[in-house]
């Protein structure tokens, strides 16, 4: 028996299906790293982490970085072991970590978007399409109760 796809994911596997510009692509990558990213240090060294349930937006944004800065991104997966078994899909980022934050202007303890990377209409649907591959759902138009939604961890960071 296969599972029934929700309205959010078919939105969101449209959204990685699309074509964009590297302007557009850096806005998302932006978003989608500063919402669902982890900086951890391992031997002095930064290592960036990102993960997702979805293995068509992990593979998206695997593919997508891999192509902007060539970062030679390892990609896993682990079984949850809880009620929903579901798998976690993660992405690690060892050598280029540095450089990808600093050329997506990336600040995990600021709750600001720079402006260098949002600075026009087409690179705030693309920041805007990052958020929401990371945390957002979505009803489909058909029900009574239609909302977007895009959650976040930050008061300051939504505000922006």
């Amino acid at each position: 028996m296969q599972a029934k796809v929700s309205f959010t994911q078919k939105v969101k596997e449209e959204i990685c299906s699309l074509t964009f510009s590297d302007e557009h692509l850096r806005a998302l990558l932006s978003a989608f790293i500063r919402i669902n990213g982890s900086l951890v240090f391992r031997d002095k060294k930064s290592c960036l982490t990102l993960s997702s349930e979805n293995a068509k937006i992990t593979r998206f944004i695997y593919e997508t970085i891999n192509g902007i800065y060539n970062a030679g991104a390892h990609l896993s997966f682990k079984n949850k072991s809880n009620l929903s078994k579901s798998t976690v899909y993660t992405i690690e980022i060892n050598e280029a970590s540095d450089s990808i934050i600093e050329d997506l202007d990336i600040s995990f303890l600021e709750g600001k978007i720079s402006k260098n990377i949002v600075r026009n209409d087409d690179t705030i649907s693309g920041y805007l399409a990052g958020a929401f591959l990371a945390s957002g759902s979505v009803n489909s138009p058909k029900t009574s109760n239609y909302h977007l939604e895009i959650a976040l961890n930050s008061e300051n960071f939504a505000k922006w």
